[in-house]
């Protein structure tokens, strides 16, 4: 895709405050979704023809962007970490001391290297990537946009950051970007939040990856992940934890399985979340012990995550929160079809009954009814997935996710509003 560079276009002020246009993001790639979008982001500002600097904990030098013509080249920063002192006081100790004295005395000049870069516009990539404010210390960003990934009912969830904690958070910023248009008006029904100026950018998925996967013979995957052929194959790509809601499939999939013999269900993701695994140990044990262990298979993190979701015949996510899912932009893209919980922007994606189908959130009786829908059905899945992958790149695909990053790049240079 090629992006023309528009400087030309802008007031003086304007193509000044892009020489300060810094982008943060905790890390640079990863299994979370907001990481994930790292690049994808960074294409929609570098298509605004702005010269960017990047800042992350990640090591910087070995990342591949997108890499499209007429974009700016981003200049890099590796933010630094506090090094923890040495205890050891053995000859490695104190080789580890010499280490840290270096680390100590690189870390103040690379934290001014941030306070001055950042003193005109700020994009922040997501709430973990909020830590960029102690490296602030008494300058404050002109405009500063905070890219929300999340929803309000997440931090309403037991186990995650409270709500107030989220709040307190966005208050710093002037700007937002949402990843839903569901999710921004949730967002902003919060009086706090209310004057914000805001727009929403729907996320793409890894559209590079997808293509790479397309062009296997899905039988062949099929069979070298262990699925029978004539077996309906329900697939979730998730980490397992209480809000993507694996346990309502363990509470349907005995009414799925009674009625379709050769349905089996297939988990993917390890056990993670807020405040930890727990949730997802307890489980996977409960899975081990229980009568589904046969027809339920846990089979943990995959780097061939797309691969499953291409060779199944549905794909389920059933969470109780979510903002713009990527397994569900991946399932679209791809063909698959896809059963999702009536949540944050899941509606935004998937359009009941057209393009893939929706259930009421924590409803394990609707769920397992539509799974059944599917499994009946070969016909209706064929309509369905058509009509999802003509929506995904109709609607979703990455070319739009740039161009709306870009225009909203654009308009914040020039001082326009964005609501």
């Amino acid at each position: 895709m090629n992006q023309t560079r528009p400087e030309a276009t802008y007031s003086p002020a304007a193509q000044r405050r892009f020489m300060k246009l810094a982008f943060v993001a905790w890390k640079l790639n990863g299994a979370a979704g907001s990481i994930n979008m790292t690049a994808e982001i960074l294409a929609g500002i570098l298509a605004a023809g702005a010269p960017v600097k990047v800042f992350s904990y990640g090591q910087c030098e070995g990342w591949q962007g997108p890499g499209d013509p007429g974009q700016a080249t981003p200049i890099w920063y590796r933010l630094p970490s506090w090094p923890q002192f040495p205890r050891s006081r053995d000859r490695r100790g104190v080789r580890s001391l010499l280490s840290w004295v270096a680390s100590a005395a690189a870390y103040l000049p690379r934290r001014r290297r941030l306070t001055r870069s950042s003193r005109e516009v700020l994009v922040v990539n997501g709430f973990g990537s909020d830590f960029v404010w102690k490296f602030l210390e008494n300058s404050q960003p002109l405009k500063s946009v905070l890219v929300v990934h999340d929803n309000p009912a997440r931090h309403r969830l037991p186990g995650e950051p409270s709500l107030e904690w989220a709040l307190g958070m966005m208050q710093k910023y002037s700007h937002f970007i949402f990843v839903s248009s569901r999710v921004r008006n949730e967002w902003l029904a919060i009086p706090s939040l209310a004057t914000k100026e805001s727009c929403a950018i729907p996320n793409c998925c890894r559209e590079q990856a997808v293509e790479r996967v397309l062009a296997l013979n899905r039988a062949q995957v099929r069979q070298r992940l262990g699925f029978a052929p004539e077996a309906f194959v329900v697939v979730c790509v998730a980490a397992i934890q209480y809000l993507k809601g694996q346990d309502l499939l363990l509470d349907c999939f005995p009414q799925v399985s009674a009625r379709v013999p050769s349905a089996s269900l297939v988990l993917v993701g390890a056990p993670g979340g807020l405040p930890g695994p727990a949730w997802g140990q307890g489980f996977l044990k409960e899975l081990a012990a229980g009568p589904l262990s046969g027809r339920v298979a846990a089979v943990g993190p995959r780097t061939d995550a797309l691969e499953f979701i291409y060779a199944a015949d549905a794909v389920v996510l059933p969470s109780r929160c979510e903002a713009m899912p990527l397994t569900i932009l991946e399932a679209m893209a791809m063909g698959t079809p896809v059963v999702g919980s009536d949540v944050g922007g899941i509606p935004e994606l998937i359009e009941h009954g057209r393009s893939g189908l929706l259930f009421k959130c924590d409803d394990a009786i609707g769920l397992g009814d539509s799974l059944l829908q599917l499994a009946r059905s070969p016909e209706l899945r064929r309509e369905l997935a058509t009509s999802a992958q003509s929506r995904y790149w109709s609607n979703f695909s990455r070319k739009h996710l740039v161009d709306r990053y870009a225009e909203a790049i654009r308009k914040l240079a020039q001082g326009e509003r964005w609501n």
